[in-house]
């Protein structure tokens, strides 16, 4: 049976693209079966056309209760038998009834090392510029399980960028988004592959040949 998952996405998609891509590159496990947008304008669409997976753009319309949305949310996952949901640049905060419906059953990807820059207005340029501005050295992403509490989930994987003298917001994006390209990816099929374990609240992906 496959290792299927569900990427939720609401703008360019870069990350939903990278995990199509790496999946096919070292013969990753997991399954791409649909991606969830709110946005019916996100440029993810166009990548899911391209590479013919499922999606399905589910709108919060003005009026619409946020439970009834997570619901139609809920059925699209089933639809599909997902496993694992993927928060790849979905703008969207879920509730804490959905989370903890899918508990250890939701990641995401954050561009900065945390509990560093993390939490309620921490997201996209904002994060970059905060880092820059306090003279931080090093910088990078975050691979973490989804909870309650906003970007603090158990960490699952970290990668490291420099920051450099010359750095503009620009420019550490761009460099902290090539290894979120080569980790999220690398996590997922480690969930799939049932190696990444929560021991004591903290996450740890565990290989055989580590005791």
């Amino acid at each position: 049976m496959p290792f299927n998952i569900a990427v939720f996405a609401s703008g360019r998609g870069s990350n939903f693209e990278a995990i199509i891509k790496e999946k096919y590159k070292k013969n990753y496990i997991y399954n791409v079966s649909v991606l969830i947008t709110e946005n019916p304008q996100a440029k993810a669409i166009n990548i899911a056309k391209e590479h013919k997976i499922p999606f399905e753009v589910i709108e919060k319309k003005e009026g619409m209760k946020r439970i009834d949305h997570e619901n139609e949310i809920s059925k699209a996952l089933s639809k599909y038998n997902v496993e694992l949901i993927v928060l790849a640049g979905y703008m969207r905060i879920l509730s804490s009834e959905f989370v903890n419906k899918w508990k250890f059953k939701i990641i995401n990807i954050h561009p900065s090392l945390l509990p560093a820059f993390g939490g309620k207005g921490m997201f996209l340029q904002n994060i970059h510029k905060s880092v820059i501005s306090r003279g931080c050295k090093v910088s990078g992403c975050t691979v973490h399980y989804v909870t309650e509490d906003i970007d603090n989930g158990p960490i699952i994987e970290q990668k490291v960028v420099k920051v450099l003298p010359n750095d503009t917001p620009e420019s550490l994006e761009k460099r902290i988004l090539k290894k979120e390209h080569i980790v999220l990816p690398y996590v997922i099929n480690e969930i799939a592959n049932n190696r990444v374990k929560i021991i004591n609240g903290l996450a740890y992906i565990i290989k055989d040949d580590i005791q």
